[in-house]
């Protein structure tokens, strides 16, 4: 039988994918490919595009077409076994890219391409493959001994599983922990539709009444919504303690090991600090900029975060409470408070919000700035019964990719919301491979025949992952390497996602998403301008919290020392005193489950977010300027920015979209500063 995976497809056979097939096709490819690159080098005198580089294009192409869904399934269709055969073939898989990077011929065959001044004919964007992967050797420790190369690949590996087990730990403590209520009563303030989910939780596990849990839609109705601050207070603890304070999946052990190893790597590479290291195919030049520039906004945010603290404990104090506001009373009291102020809390939209409204209006969006229509395509292979899958059309009816959206939280779903590779676009020698990509959220799934509502924060996320989508769905570039995201810079990955983010509070926008489920009527000319100044609420709160997490995730990437659990947390407390204008309990133990950089590529890395909003809200200034859906505008954007994926670098594109070089006063202005 053929193994589905080794099979040329435009899009994966999901029916066909069983666990026994995934190994055997893993193990081929990983064959074939080395068997195919010795052959290139062993056979090959002078080293060309089409000789070389091609062909290791294909080479990567063919295994992630193979693997790209593998880990994919692995986090949205969890169960033991494939977990197992995940492990195991990402061991190979790390082998092999570690075996590549510190192949001495092969880097040696690059370079002298480069170093050959004949191939002058090259294009932008393939000088851009050839410098990426010259310098990602050279991080890879290319230029090291075979003794320090050997010690660097057992590092490279045991960082991988150590991360892979971190991410399992905080699934595992998210699914494990549940709270049993006995009556509706004890939950009142809570959504209709959080007590329908809690209550099919109970059904599913065999129980009755009311079950609550740790997944997302769940964890944030009840901190804002539920008004028995015991229930509060036990969620808090139990989500910001998942995966520590010696529980079944505490963390701490695999945290200090994993920053351990990443210092190691670093210095064998000749870096000072793991923050260094990361830091090299980034747009920021170094921690110290890095961290001026979270200095630079914190001294700006913090002012604005305390006076919004006070006016909040004013607030409480107000409608009787006598206690000091605690962290599982802060979202509670910001929905009163925002309800007071603003004349609506935010649960008070969802019924605007209907999930295919919100999902219309996005390709409404698409449609009319980058003249691209996404169809629904009932017959394609999906692999759960709540997944859509989508094809991008041309203007002249010609497919330009292909989207699955995987929108509901389920049992065995990574939490969260993330957009992830299936296919990149490659022009191989015979034909163009068009790219595929995965949409992911956590949101309520219908309810007894009731649709899927979401909150105004939902809608937010959809259009972020959105945007993400569209920089790799919507590139023209044909090399695999720096096509769609690939290639770009990390700390601007998020500009075209946080782009997306400013159409949600767009009036022309709302007129179109937000009606009423039930009547269709349009959200109320009230409401979207209590929306908009909605945005800048207790914005200063946001700030700090952001800039907490990248500066916590810098400054720990910075240490030439490994600190303890106990000399991490005293610095956690001491950085918190500064940004916080509130206490936070002692038994916090966020890190434990800080996935963004202890799992998800994000080490030394998270400041990205705000650095990247830094030009996704300078661009979007230009639609402001010329209409925010102004197809000529929305030429520039896709032909600038979203087609030329990684190709040149990202700041590069920016200026020649915008102009000039970006400028923060979008960011300062967005957030009411």
């Amino acid at each position: 039988m053929n193994n589905p995976l080794l099979e040329i497809t435009a899009r994966p056979l999901f029916s066909k994918i069983k666990n026994e097939c995934i190994e055997p096709a893993i193990e081929s490819i990983l064959a074939d490919n080395r068997h195919e690159l010795n052959t290139i080098l062993e056979n090959t005198t002078v080293f060309t595009w089409e000789n070389l580089i091609r062909p290791m294009e294909q080479m990567d192409n063919r295994l992630d077409n193979a693997w790209s869904p593998i880990c994919y399934l692995n986090s949205v269709m969890d169960s033991s076994a494939l977990r197992k055969i995940h492990d195991r073939c990402l061991t190979m898989i790390t082998d092999y890219y570690i075996e590549q990077g510190h192949n001495k011929k092969l880097y040696d065959a690059i370079k002298g391409i480069k170093d050959n001044k004949s191939y002058a004919q090259f294009d932008i964007a393939q000088w851009k493959v050839i410098d990426d992967t010259l310098r990602d050797f050279k991080l890879s420790g290319i230029t090291l001994s075979e003794e320090n190369k050997k010690k660097l690949a057992e590092l490279e590996q045991q960082q991988v599983t150590l991360s892979n087990q971190f991410a399992k730990n905080v699934l595992d403590a998210t699914d494990a922990w549940y709270l049993r209520v006995d009556s509706a009563k004890e939950l009142s303030g809570l959504p209709q539709q959080t007590l329908e989910i809690a209550r099919q939780n109970a059904k599913k596990r065999g129980e009755k009444n009311f079950l609550l849990t740790l997944d997302m839609p769940c964890y944030q109705a009840v901190l804002a919504y539920c008004d028995n601050r015991d229930i509060r207070q036990a969620m808090y603890h139990a989500y910001t303690g998942r995966a520590a304070n010696q529980t079944t999946y505490d963390n701490t052990n695999t945290m200090l090991k994993l920053l351990s190893i990443r210092q190691q790597i670093a210095n064998l590479l000749g870096f000072a600090t793991y923050a260094e290291q990361s830091l090299v195919p980034k747009t920021a030049q170094s921690s110290r900029q890095v961290l001026d520039f979270l200095h630079d906004i914190a001294v700006k945010a913090k002012p604005k975060a305390a006076q919004e603290f006070a006016e909040l404990q004013r607030f409480a104090k107000a409608r009787g409470v006598d206690f000091q506001l605690q962290a599982w009373d802060m979202a509670y009291y910001s929905e009163k408070y925002r309800h007071q102020l603003l004349g609506f809390d935010t649960e008070s939209l969802r019924p605007y919000f209907q999930l295919t409204r919100v999902m219309a209006t996005l390709f409404s969006i698409t449609e009319k700035l980058f003249a691209i229509q996404l169809i629904e395509d009932k017959n394609s292979e999906i692999w759960h019964e709540q997944v859509k899958s989508f094809t991008l059309k041309n203007t002249d009816g010609s497919t330009r990719a292909y989207l699955y959206m995987d929108l509901y939280a389920r049992p065995g779903k990574r939490d969260g919301a993330w957009m992830s590779e299936c296919r990149q676009r490659f022009s191989d020698t015979h034909k163009i491979q068009l790219p595929v990509a995965f949409l992911t959220c956590n949101f309520a799934p219908p309810v007894d025949g009731q649709p899927s509502l979401l909150s105004f924060e939902e809608v937010l996320t959809l259009f972020h992952e959105f945007g993400h989508c569209l920089h790799h769905l919507l590139t023209d570039i044909d090399y695999y390497s720096v096509s769609g995201i690939n290639g770009v810079a990390w700390d601007a990955v998020e500009l075209p996602s946080q782009f997306f983010e400013n159409f949600c509070y767009q009036p022309e926008i709302l007129q179109t998403m937000a009606r009423h489920y039930q009547s269709n009527d349009i959200l109320p000319s009230a409401l979207q301008d209590k929306l908009l100044k909605n945005k800048t609420f207790q914005a200063g709160l946001h700030l700090v919290r952001q800039l907490f997490f990248a500066m916590f995730d810098m400054r720990i990437h910075q240490q030439k020392t490994i600190p303890t659990a106990e000399a991490m947390q005293k610095r956690i407390d001491t950085l918190r005193d500064d940004l916080f204008p509130y206490t936070t309990p002692q038994n916090n133990r966020f890190q434990n489950s800080f996935s963004h950089i202890f799992a998800g590529g994000y080490a030394a890395g998270y400041y990205s977010y705000l650095w990247a909003e830094v030009l996704a809200e300078d661009a979007f200034d230009r639609f402001k300027q010329e209409g925010i859906l102004n197809s000529k505008t929305g030429h520039d954007f896709l032909h600038c920015i979203l087609a030329l994926g990684g190709s040149q670098d990202a700041i590069t594109l920016f200026t020649k979209f915008r102009g000039r070089p970006p400028k923060i006063d979008s960011l300062l202005k967005s957030y009411g500063i």
